[in-house]
């Protein structure tokens, strides 16, 4: 299905230009383990992953407004918890026209996936696409929440072959099914 037909997984009350802190997971075309191999409890990254990461850690270069802090790259996807630490740039307004908002959360993932895969056509003559179309994204409402989520990034490779991405997939991990379990309303964020 063309990406403009599909439905917004989007909190439709959310102004993703708005200060908070966002959990993203980013997954390669095909899920394809592209970015590297899980070896013991790291990911040994391939020269595609180490592009990723280097892109994520400049985004704050281009855009002074995003902290970046805790990420994982695992072989087929890609976990990143950042801030959006002030309200867009007055500059940066919306038009009627734009599908992705200025200085949002989408424009910083588009980034990201266009920094990454221009630098893999340039300097790994990379063919192929790089990213799926869309990303999963979560705002990060408490203190506790986003500790469970810096532990889950922090063991994502421990625990790999729990992974719902890893298409050998050998268990059950519960991440999930807690992501999955909390409330969805956005009176407070973090």
């Amino acid at each position: 299905m063309p990406e403009h037909n599909r439905a917004s997984y989007r909190h439709p009350l959310w102004d993703y230009r708005s200060p908070a802190t966002y959990f993203i997971t980013i997954c390669t075309a095909g899920r394809r383990c592209t970015f590297g191999k899980v070896i013991g409890s790291e990911t040994q990254l391939a020269p595609l992953g180490r592009i990723v990461e280097r892109e994520w850690l400049a985004g704050p270069s281009h855009r002074p407004y995003v902290e970046v802090l805790k990420h994982v790259i695992m072989p087929n996807h890609f976990h990143g918890l950042l801030r959006i630490n002030s309200k867009y740039p007055k500059d940066a307004s919306p038009t009627r026209e734009a599908r992705v908002k200025p200085s949002s959360l989408g424009a910083i993932v588009r980034g990201l996936k266009s920094a990454v895969t221009t630098a893999a056509r340039k300097e790994l003559h990379w063919t192929d696409e790089v990213w799926q179309p869309r990303y999963h994204d979560r705002i990060v409402r408490s203190a506790e929440e986003y500790a469970r989520i810096v532990q889950y990034i922090e063991d994502n490779p421990t625990n790999w072959t729990l992974d719902r991405e890893n298409r050998d997939q050998r268990g059950e991990n519960d991440f999930y099914a807690w992501l999955e379990s909390l409330p969805t309303d956005i009176t407070e964020v973090m």
